[in-house]
């Protein structure tokens, strides 16, 4: 998947390419993920859960996380491992330390 926008900086850069592990593993709070919404898939960070749901934002100046509403895992596709591309930006996307 590519990233299209500056939402994720400086973790995620417009034009990275991501390995997105499609599995089903559990996602868990730092974690990056992908998930559908109408306007198409988004990728945001996993800030912590709420009744169930998952509470997702930006690492850039970018919506937060009430104007962008709590995520049902049943819409996660996957988790992003790996920036792939460009060579320079090749890394392992370990989780992200947030404040809860």
């Amino acid at each position: 998947m590519m990233v299209v926008g500056a939402s994720m900086e400086p973790s995620l850069r417009d034009g990275d390419v991501l390995l997105v592990d499609t599995s089903g593993q559990p996602p868990a709070t730092g974690d990056i993920v992908v998930f559908r919404r109408p306007i198409g898939l988004l990728v945001k960070v996993i800030i912590g859960t709420t009744g169930g749901r998952l509470r997702v934002a930006g690492t850039g100046l970018s919506k937060t996380p009430e104007q962008l509403g709590p995520v049902h895992p049943d819409e996660v596709v996957g988790i992003a491992r790996r920036i792939v591309a460009p060579p320079a930006r090749w890394r392992r996307l370990d989780g992200l330390r947030v404040a809860a």
